[in-house]
């Protein structure tokens, strides 16, 4: 038996390397108080599922979405698509939370500023 043990598989290492990896990404993200998360969140997620919403989000909330992407491309040479299926999962999975990754410019000024 191994109850009360722990048993890591490989797909456990590659959860715990990717929200590693993930939240290292996204720490460099700046926004403003014009992009809102949960509105981010949901681009991703009409970016995949329904272009013509997408195209409807804030300009400055597809820009980021980009932005994401895009960093996610040449940093790890993902492809646009895996870039996207990555973030979805870490989504539904409840791996990221952009709220609290995503540093707001107006606090940054504040300490630059000090």
């Amino acid at each position: 038996k191994t109850e009360g043990n722990i048993i890591m598989s490989s797909d456990d290492n590659f959860i715990t390397f990717f929200i590693k990896e993930y939240k290292k990404l996204l720490s460099n993200a700046r926004t403003n108080d014009s992009v809102n998360t949960e509105q981010l969140k949901d681009a991703f997620f009409y970016k995949q599922n329904d272009k013509i919403a997408y195209n409807k989000c804030d300009k400055k909330v597809i820009e980021m979405c980009e932005k994401i992407i895009n960093n996610m491309v040449c940093n790890f040479s993902y492809s646009k698509d895996t870039a996207l299926e990555a973030i979805l999962y870490a989504f539904k999975h409840t791996i990221i939370n952009l709220s609290t990754i995503i540093k707001r410019e107006d606090n940054d000024d504040k300490k630059i500023s000090k």
